[in-house]
């Protein structure tokens, strides 16, 4: 998807109950048209309901290729949470491409929050419900 509009969402989903463990979004985009290349361009927010889990705001420099936003779910969240949603929007200051959206189950269980450096080592398994990689062209 391509795109330069001011604020809007450009994704939702996929709205799924996922087991404890950790997890990570990869997420492959460019941006073109920057006005500040400090201000933040994409925000990727993971929902539960109301709950925030995660929230990542990308300047031009963090995109350009790949990019992982890792979260963890905890037993409670499993057990008592709405099911969980990834949602990206774009803020606006620059044309924006994303070329994948993946979600990966790093660990399962409750080994607690790994650093992002310690998930770049691991090789990346996708989600078993299907869930595996979101194109948008």
């Amino acid at each position: 998807m391509s795109l330069r509009q001011p604020e809007e969402d450009l994704f939702h989903g996929p709205y799924i109950r996922l087991t404890p463990g950790s997890y990570r979004i990869k997420l492959e985009a460019n941006s073109s048209g920057i006005d500040d290349d400090a201000a933040p361009i994409l925000m990727v927010e993971v929902t539960a309901g109301a709950i925030m889990i995660e929230r990542a705001e990308l300047n031009g420099g963090a995109l350009g290729g790949s990019r992982t936003i890792p979260f963890f779910v905890t037993e409670e969240m499993y057990k008592t949470a709405p099911p969980i949603g990834i949602k990206i929007s774009q803020l606006g200051r620059a044309d924006v491409t994303i070329s994948m959206i993946a979600l990966y189950m790093e660990a399962a269980g409750a080994p607690g929050y790994q650093a992002p450096d310690r998930l770049e080592a691991h090789q990346p398994r996708p989600f078993e419900k299907g869930v595996g990689e979101v194109r948008r062209a």
